[in-house]
């Protein structure tokens, strides 16, 4: 499965046709919106292939990412709970 930007296909598909297929842009978003939809679950610090546990704080584990994602600050130190744009379950 592939998760996809269905508004963004939709804003780009007219850019892609020419004059004489003024009709298909309206086929195709007809065509996307019928489409089913996923919900996408974000992963968990704690379910990613990139966290590093580092320590138990009252229950809660704390670690570091390894992939050093734009949301992250480098030498962030990040509740299991937390989650990101990049995150890959494991």
């Amino acid at each position: 499965m592939r998760l996809i930007d269905a508004d963004a296909l939709k804003r780009y598909i007219p850019t892609r046709m020419d004059m004489q297929d003024l009709y298909l842009p309206v086929h195709f978003k007809t065509l996307i919106d019928e489409q089913p939809t996923v919900d996408a679950v974000p992963v968990r610090c704690r379910d990613c292939k990139w966290w590093d546990n580092v320590d138990n704080i009252d229950g809660v584990n704390y670690g570091t990412c390894e992939r050093k994602c734009t949301a992250i600050r480098k030498d962030a130190f990040l509740n299991e709970n937390w989650f990101c744009a990049d995150g890959e379950r494991r």
